[in-house]
């Protein structure tokens, strides 16, 4: 019964260590998938970009003008301070910013200014100086959200030239000038402005929106909470 029992046991371990280095070879082998095809990020696979027609129509009919998203002449101005890299700031873009945009920016009550920051990595700054010149085009707004909508991980990679130009395609930017710009000397200062901007109004974490008006300033930590925009809306207006 020993040498039985002994036998069992040497073939429940031999089993057990086949199928554990069989499952680990598997596990390999979907990592180098995912690796080869560029998903492990989040991203899209070689730099393709989905969703541009959807934030077109996301933004159609909506005055916009650099970093501006609304009428010039709105009494209150709500800029985000948002680093491209930033999951939570793709939450807002997905939840927050529609519903200012529906209750306060197509009504002509407020307008929204886009700052790009780039807290997370040298990525961001990437990113930062894109959706400038996508603003020296007049589509600041909607370039920063069809990058949102196809954010991978952050500081892995997906934030990269093909990301950048492929998604200035997609919008129907002039690519040449976009690609000029994003390099030039003004898209550098409208970055170095929100960095500094970001600094007076004691922004440390994006994103965080700053609401200004005739009668003051409110900083909004908490985007979620729509019911904090409407109070400090109606508080500086």
């Amino acid at each position: 019964m020993a040498t039985t029992a002994s036998s069992k046991s040497r073939g429940i371990s031999r089993a057990a260590i086949i199928g554990t280095v069989a499952a680990a070879l598997i596990l390999v082998g979907v990592l180098v998938a995912i690796s080869a095809s560029g998903g492990s990020d989040g991203g899209s696979s070689g730099g393709a970009v989905t969703g541009a027609e959807e934030v077109q129509t996301q933004f159609a009919g909506i005055p916009q003008s650099g970093d501006r998203l609304g009428a010039e002449t709105a009494p209150v101005e709500i800029a985000e301070y948002a680093d491209l890299q930033c999951p939570y700031c793709a939450q807002a873009a997905s939840g927050t910013v529609p519903a200012l945009v529906a209750d306060y920016v197509k009504p002509g009550t407020a307008k929204l200014v886009f700052r790009p920051l780039t807290f997370i990595g040298p990525d961001s700054e990437r990113g930062a100086n894109a959706v400038a010149a996508a603003g020296a085009q007049g589509k600041m707004w909607p370039y920063a959200e069809l990058l949102y909508r196809n954010q991978g991980r952050e500081n892995k990679g997906w934030l990269g030239e093909k990301v950048v130009k492929n998604a200035a395609t997609a919008l129907g930017l002039d690519v040449a000038k976009f690609d000029t710009d994003r390099n030039g000397q003004a898209a550098s200062a409208l970055v170095a402005s929100a960095a500094a901007d970001a600094q007076t109004a004691g922004v440390n974490a994006t994103p965080t929106f700053v609401v200004t008006g005739p009668r003051g300033r409110v900083v909004i930590r908490d985007f979620t909470n729509l019911g904090e925009f409407r109070t400090a809306i109606a508080s500086v207006r």
